[in-house]
């Protein structure tokens, strides 16, 4: 598990850190009708010119909570700055939390192949290229939005508990374990997806262990299926074959 958490933090830290483009709205409402603020929001749209937060991009409780942990990060910077810090190793994140899974409905990660090939069959499955990438807040915690264009040009949004954003020069980070690597514009991805989590039904929360990426014919698969050393999985359509082999009439 330490493996797989350090490889994460490379990957992102070694990952331009993308800004909403043209292909991903600047933010998604919450279904939840008493949730005034957005359900997510790009750094771009929360962040003004000294690169703080604005208000009203998030529950005041949220704000405070950011707020204070950066608060806490410049505090502890201060005081390493004057200890002696030559073993020090840096992952590029002052702040760190764990993804809110328990937020989010249908969010139960599988544990091995079987078990998601068995989530597939009552699942949708999205199947297409990776067109645009952002980092945003969801509530209080760094996000990543990837649009996904899929066949007969439909655009699909999934939603990755994982992301940094740096907020006044303090780097805030979420770390999900399950990621294989941060998926990147260009790649092939197949995601197992469940309920949507706006209130157009258009963004979609899925965990590492739900999704497969393809770059430059290498195939990145979940780092947590217990399996998957010994599988025959090889390529992309590997994985198609495996996730439709009970399941048609919902792939995308």
């Amino acid at each position: 598990m330490l493996t797989v958490f350090i490889a994460l933090i490379a990957a992102i830290a070694a990952t331009p850190v993308p800004t909403a483009g043209s292909g991903i709205p600047e933010s998604f409402r919450s279904e939840n009708i008493y949730r005034v603020p957005p359900l997510w929001v790009s750094s771009v749209s929360a962040l003004d010119s000294n690169q703080e937060v604005r208000s009203g991009v998030m529950e005041d409780r949220e704000l405070r909570m950011v707020q204070g942990q950066v608060r806490a990060a410049r505090d502890r910077a201060g005081v390493s700055s004057m200890a002696n810090t030559h073993n020090k190793v840096s992952d590029d994140c002052d702040v760190r939390f764990a993804p809110p899974v328990d937020s989010i409905r249908d969010f139960v990660p599988p544990r091995t192949l079987p078990e998601l090939a068995e989530q597939a069959a009552r699942h949708r499955v999205i199947d297409g290229l990776v067109t645009d990438v952002a980092v945003g807040f969801y509530g209080a915690i760094p996000a990543t939005v990837v649009k996904v264009l899929t066949k007969g040009n439909q655009s699909q949004y999934l939603l990755l508990m994982t992301g940094r954003i740096s907020v006044g020069g303090i780097h805030v980070c979420t770390y999900a374990t399950g990621f294989s690597t941060v998926p990147a514009i260009g790649d092939h991805a197949i995601a197992v997806v469940g309920t949507a989590a706006d209130d157009k039904s258009l963004l979609y929360p899925v965990p590492g262990e739900r999704l497969f990426l393809e770059r430059n014919g290498h195939l990145f698969t979940p780092p947590t299926l217990g399996d998957l050393n010994s599988s025959s999985l090889k390529s992309l359509q590997d994985v198609r074959e495996t996730l439709t082999a009970t399941k048609h009439d919902h792939k995308e």
